[in-house]
């Protein structure tokens, strides 16, 4: 399960930067290469997920190691509020 914003954060980390945000979506864009829209849903669909990787050409597998590095990362943010 991967939500939207998780999605976002995973694609950022490719060096995709924000274009616009407007009514639960945003669109990003990783230099001159395509508008990639993203649902800031709770749980993107599967095949929709696939599509969104698709357009923006990023692999499967960078794409989990970039969503592993962000989970661990708010989770070290949440550790760092409770200390």
């Amino acid at each position: 399960m991967v939500s939207g914003e998780d999605c976002v954060r995973a694609l950022m980390r490719d060096d995709f930067h924000l274009v616009a945000a407007y009514g639960g979506r945003v669109e990003l864009r990783r230099g001159g290469g395509p508008r990639v829209h993203v649902e800031l849903v709770p749980e993107l669909q599967e095949n929709v997920l696939e599509e969104i990787l698709e357009r923006a050409g990023v692999p499967a597998l960078r794409f989990v190691a970039n969503l592993v590095f962000v989970h661990h990362q708010a989770r070290d943010l949440r550790q760092k509020r409770l200390d």
